[in-house]
């Protein structure tokens, strides 16, 4: 605690080399699959006294950010974020479409193949996968999910030998592009990209170690902006 009343007492920023600290941030699969790895690769080894509690994003995070039990949640620019609530972007996604290598076609699946394909969702909130669900929903269409898993990379896993299509974030579909049973196809128009956003309650505005941690992750926002 001394350090923490020091830094209260003088206004000094928080240093995670010498205070402790834990934070929980409530993450989708696909942000879990991103930020993870940087954390531990980039963070960790000079934050030696900060930990992070990754948690998948309940359908309550709003209402855990307003008291307190969430420090902060990665999210989809898309959703309804409720007032007070304050939101900051950090980086622009695309989606892709993984099918079985042997499928034919060219670089990208056009809307109307989409529509008439089947699909393996990812049960993100409410059981939909909610960025695809509702652009297409503002078109009037639906397309038909066949099969429903909760994570992306069983999705992926489950295309092999199939005529089944599951549509992936770009960056967690990388992870797998060298399986030689599947192929990455672009999306159709109306699944352009899509911004990811860090959202927090604005109560620990002033708050230094919050203060780190915002730095912290809109600086690994960046750096996944200028990386292909």
């Amino acid at each position: 605690m001394l350090p923490r009343l020091d830094r209260l007492i003088s206004g000094g920023e928080f240093d995670p080399s010498k205070e402790v600290a834990r934070f929980r941030i409530a993450v989708t699969d696909n942000a879990a699959s991103v930020f993870s790895p940087l954390l531990c690769r980039e963070i960790l080894p000079i934050a030696e006294k900060v930990r992070f509690e990754l948690t998948s994003a309940p359908s309550d995070r709003f209402e855990a950010l307003t008291h307190g039990s969430l420090d902060l949640v990665l999210d989809a620019a898309e959703i309804k974020i409720p007032s007070p609530l304050q939101r900051f972007e950090l980086y622009e996604e695309a989606f892709v479409c993984v099918v079985a290598a042997e499928r034919g076609g060219g670089k990208r699946l056009t809307l109307k193949q989409y529509l008439q394909g089947d699909h393996i969702g990812v049960s993100i909130l409410g059981g939909l996968q909610t960025v695809p669900e509702d652009r297409l929903a503002a078109l009037g269409y639906k397309r038909n999910v066949v099969v429903q898993v909760p994570y992306f990379a069983a999705a992926i896993q489950s295309v092999p030998n199939t005529e089944l299509i599951a549509t992936v974030p770009r960056r967690f579909a990388l992870a797998y592009a060298q399986d030689p049973r599947i192929k990455l196809l672009a999306a159709p128009e109306p699944l352009y990209p899509f911004k990811y956003v860090m959202i927090w309650h604005p109560r620990v505005n002033t708050d230094s170690a919050h203060i780190w941690l915002r730095k912290t992750i809109l600086t690994l926002g960046r750096s996944l902006a200028v990386k292909t």
